[in-house]
């Protein structure tokens, strides 16, 4: 059943078309990926769809009483309130109904026995409590504990004030906020932004079963291929829809590339075959009546457009000017931080020329403040670190600090190598799609993915040795970070970056260092590598630590499983445990209104215990549901190792 459904539609600015005669329909529990290059209409096709944005032709019919919502990028909480009122007021509505029943409650209370409005107002508080039940009102507080643990708001933390909250925490908070009030269909633009790779893993397992249709626009092909179910693609001018994830996607787009261009091709050899035989033969009085057919049949054929085998996209071509030394870095017990205070220490790491290493970790852990060490941005806490001969360190920062906002983008990069000829200057701008009016923009005007565009290119044609890259994916669009994957694969010197694009990580890396709180443990792979060595433990939510001690035995008394195999067992294993986290919970309430119900002097106010008699049936309910799925859930599991054994 479409929950949405999207007819004709078009969009253009400033007279450019952006799409036209666009449909569209979004099943209910659907998720989609959208993707393409930037600029091409992403975010502003979700926004009309999400109703935030006029159209300029077509129509948009959503279901009834459908509930829609959309997070923007880098959506940033205003509130004033704590973390954990601000996620509660998710739920005014069905908060509402249980302070709408608690008054009736004092008003029954103050009302004679035998009044007329006794039995009135008890209906209606039957009423009031039955929504607030179906509403799932009485789980509330654990929904609103698992998002704000999954997205790292522990619980010291819940009474902190929204204002103190760093831009990326706000964005987070405002995300974990829109997945908590669950609406029919919820339209995100870059999720990912400023989540670490713990959490992100997290939000993956969560969306995975998320009840809800998703559309979600995004660079992050890890998190597309695990998380949405089909892809929307923006594809030589127009939005196609492929039945599959991104990679699905990938593998049908080229396919359809080639069809394409085979058409055309074939389209091409029949014109000019029809057009040789009337030139031929259109003046011969025996052949003029088939000449003349030809050329109607060839003035009646609908010309194909020549596909676009390229997208307009970047070029970089990464060198290096001299060749380093063997040792391209050592530390000693380096620790890094500020004010004294370190937030890694004890890295001690050598880095030969030629490596190509990840650097990852939580955020908050200090993988910028540790390379912003090693460019002598920030001085080191204690121990130390030496570059080798011959290094020449090249360094991109995600936060664009290297860019002067009042430069134009030609004099950011022309003052950087004045000795070039202007014709060179706008060839190399020309490379990272800087043509025309754009070389003189300033560049504060410039949005994220045109600065990463002109810091690379700044970076590139200084032909470092050692490259110290910080989130240097951010920004780019997927074809932008193909490109970049691809330069820097073939690149000859040696390359320390900070990152948690997975794929790109994947790509790129020969090695993996995690900053630990003790130190820097050094992988000797990519990011499914040290994954796979971790078996997923570095990256479990705090609710996942309380684990049985069944559930580790399980995992490592099965030493046959494969990877995938585990992943499943401790998927099961986690939902077990979930149950038994909300057995716990009710039956510690049981106990409360068990124990409520039995003091004297309740035994003769009857609307009390008759109240109490209700949440206790209510609470055992729950219960038995519980208990029932955790049964279940065992019985899974159970089934699953013997199948496995």
């Amino acid at each position: 059943m479409s929950i949405l459904q999207a007819k004709n539609l078009k969009k253009e600015f400033n007279n450019n078309v952006i799409f036209d005669h666009l449909d569209l329909k979004i099943e209910k529990n659907e998720k989609i990926g959208i993707v393409g290059p930037n600029g091409v209409g992403k975010s502003t096709l979700i926004k009309m769809l999400a109703g935030l944005m006029p159209l300029d032709g077509g129509e948009i019919v959503t279901q009834s009483n459908a509930n829609i919502a959309y997070l923007a990028q880098d959506a940033l909480l205003t509130s004033h309130s704590t973390v954990y009122e601000e996620m509660k007021s998710a739920f005014a509505a069905t908060l509402n109904l249980k302070k709408r029943a608690e008054k009736l409650e004092i008003e029954i209370s103050k009302l004679a026995p035998g009044d007329e409005q006794i039995n009135t107002k008890l209906a209606q508080y039957d009423e009031l409590m039955q929504r607030f039940e179906e509403q799932e009102g009485y789980a509330i507080d654990a929904k609103i504990r698992k998002i704000l643990t999954g997205f790292n708001f522990f619980e010291e933390r819940f009474n902190e004030p929204v204002p103190n909250l760093s831009g990326g925490e706000k964005s987070r908070l405002a995300l974990a906020k829109n997945l908590l009030t669950q609406p029919d269909l919820l339209f995100l633009d870059e999720p990912t932004n400023h989540l670490d790779l713990n959490t992100l893993i997290w939000l993956e397992d969560y969306l995975k079963s998320y009840h809800n249709a998703l559309v979600i626009v995004s660079h992050d092909q890890y998190f597309l291929d695990r998380v949405t179910s089909r892809t929307l693609a923006f594809h030589h001018g127009t939005f196609k829809s492929y039945s599959g994830n991104y990679s699905f996607y990938l593998t049908e787009s080229k396919k359809l590339d080639a069809e394409e261009i085979k058409h055309y091709e074939e389209q091409q050899k029949e014109r000019e075959k029809l057009a040789t035989f009337v030139e031929k033969n259109i003046t011969r009085a025996s052949t003029t009546k088939r000449a003349q057919s030809r050329r109607k049949q060839l003035e009646k054929m609908e010309v194909l457009e020549r596909p676009d085998s390229t997208e307009k996209t970047i070029k970089l071509n990464f060198l290096a000017k001299k060749r380093s030394g063997n040792l391209v870095l050592t530390t000693n017990e380096l620790a890094v931080g500020y004010d004294q205070e370190a937030l890694v220490k004890n890295i001690n790491l050598d880095v030969k020329i030629g490596e190509k290493i990840a650097v990852i970790g939580p955020n908050g852990r200090g993988k910028s403040t540790f390379v912003k060490t090693l460019v002598g941005q920030i001085p080191a806490i204690s121990g130390g670190f030496q570059l080798g001969s011959n290094v020449e360190a090249g360094y991109y920062d995600q936060g664009f600090k290297q860019l002067d906002p009042n430069k134009t983008v030609i004099d950011q990069f022309w003052d950087e190598f004045p000795l070039m000829e202007k014709g060179d200057v706008l060839s190399r701008l020309a490379a990272v799609l800087f043509t025309g009016d754009e070389v003189n923009l300033k560049v504060e005007t410039l949005s994220g993915g045109q600065k990463a565009r002109l810091a690379l290119l700044i970076l590139m044609q200084q032909e470092n040795n050692f490259l110290i890259l910080d989130e240097p994916t951010n920004h780019l669009d997927i074809d932008s970070k193909e490109v970049l994957e691809k330069s820097l694969a073939k690149y000859e010197g040696t390359i320390l970056f900070v990152s948690h694009d997975r794929y790109f990580i994947n790509e790129l890396a020969d090695k993996t260092i995690d900053l630990t709180p003790n130190g820097a443990v050094t992988y000797l792979g990519d990011w499914d590598y040290y994954y796979e060595k971790n078996q997923g433990k570095s990256v479990k939510s705090s609710t996942e630590k309380n684990e049985t001690k069944k559930s580790k035995v399980d995992q490592t008394s099965q030493p046959q499983l494969s990877f995938e195999e585990q992943k499943q067992l401790r998927k099961l294993t986690k939902e077990q445990a979930n149950y038994e986290e909300i057995i716990n919970k009710n039956e510690a309430f049981l106990a409360e209104l068990q124990e409520e119900a039995a003091k004297p002097e309740n035994g003769y106010d009857l609307e009390k215990l008759n109240d109490l008699t209700n949440q206790i049936e209510k609470t055992e309910a729950l219960l038995d549901e519980a208990m029932t799925a955790w049964s279940e859930k065992g019985e899974e599991i159970e089934q699953f190792k013997s199948r496995k054994s």
